[in-house]
């Protein structure tokens, strides 16, 4: 009987190396896309800022930005295993480099997923001969902070927001920058 279940053990151990080295391909989202890129947003909605997005319009949006090229996308084995937008900031600096709505699939976390969007992403700004990128986060997002600390991004010197006064329970937003950012 132990015996059997330390096979087990093994086997579970075995499949779930395998799937961790498997390749982790980039590429810009299609159109065809859109559905799933939109399932994996809402699926990060707690993580990552979606407001007023769980709608036909949210849908559109997302559809739209794919059709523009912005969506890029990181497959496992075929299947989705992420998404990152990628463009350029109106609302935080403007016409700065952005990556917006980095997300992972819940079974593909802690793979280096989004490592290697963020990777990809910077390599694609840098060979468009852009200097610099940000990336606006949730204060209580502290994996993405995580991340982004660990890829040498560091908090914009102007562009972090105060803490409310008291005990104001809202999330607020903190920008991190990599190169030369104003």
């Amino acid at each position: 009987m132990r015996r059997r279940s330390t096979d087990a053990v093994i086997a579970r151990f075995a499949v779930k190396l395998v799937t961790m080295v498997q390749p982790i391909k980039i590429r810009r989202a299609l159109v065809a896309d859109a559905p799933d890129v939109y399932a994996v947003l809402m699926a990060a909605k707690k993580d990552i800022p979606l407001v007023a997005f769980d709608d036909d319009k949210g849908r559109g949006l997302v559809r739209d930005k794919c059709r523009d090229r912005k969506v890029w996308v990181a497959e496992i084995d075929g299947n989705l295993a992420g998404v990152a937008l990628l463009g350029l900031s109106i609302w935080c600096l403007p016409y700065v480099p952005e990556i917006s709505y980095l997300a992972t699939v819940n079974e593909y976390r802690r793979r280096d997923v989004a490592s290697t969007l963020v990777r990809y992403a910077v390599k694609v700004i840098y060979q468009r001969d852009r200097n610099g990128v940000i990336v606006e986060v949730w204060d209580r997002n502290l994996p993405t902070i995580e991340l982004l600390t660990k890829e040498r991004f560091k908090p914009h010197p102007t562009r972090q927001k105060p803490k409310p006064q008291g005990q104001d329970p809202r999330p607020y937003f903190v920008t991190y920058f990599l190169g030369d950012v104003p």
